[in-house]
């Protein structure tokens, strides 16, 4: 497969700086990878967690991936997530600070999506426009149950809260497309921030798209219709196209409101119609509601008035935590202390429900010096027993802290992950891998099994070597020693013959004294 793309994000018309950032790349294992982060949180907030986010998911791939393509996007982001947070941890000046984020990667012809947020991916197939994602935000959920319309969406009071968001907490579940999208030759994929989407209805998008052939012309057109629109927010937008596919027709699943095909938005741009009568009761309505606006937006409106005071998309909060940091420990290096003190915290804490509640296999450690959360264990593990303690060695700082999930005014067990674990499976939700994927998870199986046993006979080998040597070293000693107990053996008998002969010399030397005695 190849692609062609073309991005681009601008400020806008209303914020003094760009909290999104796009980014893309091509890994090791030869995956395309693009990514577009709408940050929030204030100017140097929002810009730090939607760069940081880019980042960390270009180091993730850098580092040593999952095989599987739909894992490696889920622990890509989340690992994106975790550094957000400890960044926000660690400096109070981007406290509250996060970001959306959406993911596309193409390997082998097959495409991939994951996102955490309301940042889009959309599919111009057939000239047809498909939302393949769905908004992590308060009004989505309003459309899911029916109470508002897709219409309503960008008009209501509470548009901007999010319900998952990068870097609002040490975790954060990612939405990944199970099944690869299948993709044919002059499809187009636009992943873009809500300050494009929050402006310009779908059908206009796919208009645009439709009447653009050439991408940059495209893409420039979508920022200048969110401008004029009102451009109140940062405008981001990649647009993708496939110019060579083997697939002969596309497979995606669209994610479509039901209504949004009548998609517009209070300020936004909106589809004409023919009809006079609906002309005149449009342009009434929209004369009243240009007055209401002028009004509102000139005697009411803080943003007129100071247009330094941005607007900041909520996260709607789900847990909460008790924490404390290693910082007033630090110069004694107080460790029992730093324990007891926090377990007396939690003890005492009014967030619980029944005082004096404490699980120590709850809680969990954030270790700066490597930007990560070690469940308590491990954490036990890494810096040893008191008894082997050794304050030189030990590498705590004072951003370091320990901490407890509560929810619903009770402890909740927070485990994390290990960072030395290789992550095989998604145990959070179910992926559907295709043939291909199948055959390659099989392989991946058999290539370790074959390293496995390629291992085991290479110990046995050296094993049998090791016997062996053993062996010969035995045979040669025991030659050494026969030839030893040879010549002593020998030696013997030669003295034993010295010894004989000397006798037998004595014997003769005594018998010829006799005879010469005779004699006399």
């Amino acid at each position: 497969m190849n692609l062609n793309h073309v991005s681009k994000s601008v400020v806008g018309l209303v914020r003094s700086a760009n909290e999104d950032f796009i980014g893309d790349f091509i890994t090791k294992d030869n995956l395309r990878v693009f990514v577009v982060c709408d940050g929030m949180g204030g100017h140097v907030g929002g810009a730090k967690a939607s760069q940081t986010a880019v980042n960390s998911i270009s180091e993730y791939f850098n580092g040593n991936p999952s095989g599987i393509v739909q894992v490696a996007l889920k622990e890509a982001i989340e690992f994106a997530n975790i550094q957000i947070y400890g960044e926000s941890q660690t400096n109070p000046s981007l406290s509250g600070m996060g970001t959306t984020c959406v993911v596309f990667a193409e390997k082998d012809g097959l495409l991939y999506l994951a996102h955490v947020g309301d940042s889009r991916c959309y599919i111009f197939s057939d000239n047809k426009l498909y939302r393949i994602t769905k908004d992590h935000s308060y009004v989505q959920t309003l459309v899911d149950k029916g109470e508002i319309s897709d219409a309503e969406m960008e008009s209501h009071p509470r548009k901007n809260e999010l319900t998952k968001a990068l870097g609002i907490s040490d975790s954060v579940e990612v939405e990944v497309v199970s099944d690869p999208i299948k993709a044919k030759k002059g499809d187009k994929f636009l992943l873009c921030s809500d300050g494009l989407t929050g402006l310009v209805t779908d059908k206009i998008i796919a208009r645009t798209i439709r009447d653009n052939s050439d991408l940059n012309s495209c893409v420039n057109q979508l920022i200048k219709l969110a401008e004029d629109g009102g451009g109140h927010d940062n405008i981001s937008s990649d647009l993708i196209e496939v110019l060579e596919s083997e697939h002969k027709n596309s497979s995606f699943v669209s994610k479509n409101n039901p209504s949004f095909n009548q998609t517009q938005t209070q300020d936004g741009i909106t589809e004409k119609k023919s009809s006079f009568i609906y002309n005149k009761v449009f342009l009434l309505s929209m004369i009243i509601l240009i007055i209401i606006g002028g009004i509102y937006y000139f005697e009411f409106n803080p943003v007129a008035k100071e247009t330094k005071k941005e607007p900041t998309k909520v996260v709607v909060p789900k847990e909460e935590y008790i924490k404390l940091t290693f910082e007033n420990y630090i110069d004694s290096m107080n460790i029992n202390g730093f324990h007891e003190d926090f377990m007396k915290m939690v003890q005492e804490s009014p967030k619980l429900k029944n005082p004096n509640s404490f699980e120590s296999s709850f809680q969990v450690f954030f270790f700066s010096k490597e930007g990560r959360l070690l469940p308590i264990d491990e954490y036990r593990e890494y810096f040893g027993k008191s008894s082997q303690w050794n304050k030189n060695q030990d590498k705590r700082s004072k951003d370091d802290y320990l901490k407890i999930l509560v929810k619903d005014s009770t402890l909740i067990n927070h485990s994390v992950s290990p960072k030395d674990i290789e992550i095989v499976e998604n145990n959070n939700q179910d992926i559907i891998f295709s043939e291909k994927q199948k055959k390659e998870i099989d392989e991946i199986k058999k290539q370790k099994a074959e390293e496995e046993n390629k291992k085991n006979e290479e110990e046995l080998i050296l094993d049998k070597k090791k016997n062996d040597s053993i062996a010969d070293a035995e045979k040669e000693s025991k030659k050494k020693n026969k030839k030893k107990e040879k010549l002593k053996k020998k030696k013997d008998e030669n003295e034993s013959s010295e010894n004989e002969k000397s006798d037998s010399e004595n014997e003769e030397k005594d018998e010829n004294e006799s005879e010469n005695k005779k004699d006399k």
